[in-house]
């Protein structure tokens, strides 16, 4: 039974569904893994992928950071 992965080609190049402001794709390989049992003549196939995403920093300082400081002058004034 072949799957079709190729380690050198990207399997999800596209990530429509993931679309926001505070994080970014980065990547999603994936891996495929064969195990033979010794009780079984078949050979287990199962696919690992590993998401990878980065946490952008300016969306914390921008909707976080900067209200809070700004509420805290008011505040304190």
């Amino acid at each position: 039974m072949d799957f079709g992965l190729s380690p050198l080609k990207p399997l999800i190049t596209h990530y429509p569904a993931y679309a926001n402001d505070d994080d970014a794709v980065k990547g999603v390989p994936a891996k495929r893994n064969e195990k033979r049992y010794d009780c079984c003549p078949e050979v287990y196939i199962d696919i690992t992928f590993t998401v990878r995403i980065q946490r952008r920093k300016l969306y914390y300082i921008f909707n976080l950071v900067v209200p809070c400081l700004m509420m805290s002058c008011l505040w304190t004034s």
